[in-house]
């Protein structure tokens, strides 16, 4: 049985006695189980709208490139999330990861999988990569939000996840926590490749949000050591920056 059956199936029934069938973000619209939101927010939620830019994948005015990406090299090939995470996104993305609301991956799900459709969809991709949690912080939260994802777009892309393949083997402190230079410096050797593999040049890192790329380049720099040519990095959400500065 597939994921999304799972998630589906029969949450209906164990939820109904713990939650009102209110919307968890307006608060007001009754709402059909598993997912807890209205439909109304749902279609509400912001997402990032053509012309994008072809790396950063900001909205931008023409051009190919925003000013920013003119003039700095990224170490990966292109950066694709769905919508700014300053809005409703980013709230749902913290009852999701912070507060343990699961069923939210429906939703989330849906979110990166229309970011896939909308700027990668016929590329070629020999796999899915989930960014890795350090074993004891899974074992804290109960499971990987980027593995749950990458999981979701694989049953609806049909691109396989290698998963475990990328660890995580330092206990880094909470990135959420730090402000850019931190965040880059505690991810300094956090991450290695369990065994070589020759058969994943292209892939796809997942992850739930992109915020100073210090994650996203500290996992693309192992990658890279293991033959990878190409890496797209994939999130529902992304903090924006002004694409004409």
């Amino acid at each position: 049985m597939s994921l999304v059956k799972i998630l589906h199936g029969g949450l209906d029934i164990i939820l109904k006695p713990i939650y009102p069938p209110f919307c968890l973000l307006c608060d007001e619209n009754t709402i059909k189980f598993p997912s807890l939101v209205c439909s109304d927010c749902i279609n509400n939620i912001p997402s990032f709208e053509p012309p994008l830019c072809s790396i950063c994948g900001l909205p931008l005015e023409g051009n190919e490139f925003c000013l920013h990406c003119e003039k700095q090299t990224e170490i990966f090939s292109r950066i694709s999330s769905y919508g700014p995470y300053n809005s409703s996104l980013g709230e749902l993305i913290r009852l999701f990861k912070f507060n343990s609301r699961t069923f939210l991956l429906n939703v989330l799900g849906e979110c990166i999988y229309k970011s896939f459709k909308r700027d990668l969809e016929g590329m070629e991709h020999d796999a899915i990569i989930p960014v890795p949690l350090h074993l004891f912080r899974y074992l804290s939260r109960g499971f990987n939000q980027s593995a749950l994802l990458s999981k979701y777009l694989s049953e609806r892309s049909g691109i396989p996840v290698a998963e475990n393949w990328l660890l995580r083997i330092k206990n880094t402190r909470q990135q959420s926590l730090l402000n850019a230079e931190e965040r880059k410096h505690n991810l300094k050797n956090a991450f290695k490749i369990k065994k070589k593999r020759t058969d994943l040049k292209k892939v796809i890192l997942v992850d739930d949000v992109y915020t100073t790329g210090s994650t996203a380049r500290a996992c693309s720099e192992e990658l890279y050591k293991e033959e990878v040519e190409e890496i797209t990095i994939l999130t529902v959400a992304r903090t924006y920056r002004d694409t004409s500065a």
